[in-house]
């Protein structure tokens, strides 16, 4: 079975001295725990194209700048059973963000409806909490 083509999206900004990472919960699926934005990439799309693209269709956020691109991992979907290539993206806001808040998903085959509730974590503590192996690359968003 071939590898799925994936992005994941780090979105930081500084807060008290620190760099903190955007994640969110499902309201109604609080079981798939805490995660960031990530999904597929499109045909004829590029792997940067899909980040800013999914981070805007799962958090609104419609001006964000790339970063770096940080690299990508294989990683196994063992409930889907797919292998999956992620790449991994640094972005970050170029509009001012509230510390919470609440968006649902208007597109995506998935995703479409899902109610993501949106908050800031330190860097240190969202490489503990995050779900799926997302948490692998925020080694390298340390200074």
């Amino acid at each position: 079975m071939p590898q799925k083509q994936k992005v994941q999206c780090y979105i930081t900004r500084e807060a008290d001295g620190a760099t903190q990472v955007l994640v969110f919960k499902h309201r109604d699926y609080p079981e798939a725990g805490i995660q960031v934005p990530a999904g597929s990439i499109e045909p004829g799309e590029s792997p940067e194209q899909a980040a800013r693209r999914e981070a805007f269709e799962e958090s609104g956020i419609r001006e964000l700048h790339t970063r770096r691109y940080l690299g990508s991992f294989r990683w196994h979907h063992a409930e889907r059973g797919e292998d999956h290539e992620r790449h991994v993206f640094h972005l970050e806001s170029l509009q001012p963000l509230p510390e919470r808040w609440e968006h649902t998903v208007s597109a995506g085959e998935e995703d479409k409806g899902l109610h993501l509730i949106f908050y800031w974590l330190n860097l240190a503590e969202a490489e503990k909490v995050l779900s799926g192996n997302q948490g692998a690359y925020l080694q390298y968003m340390k200074v």
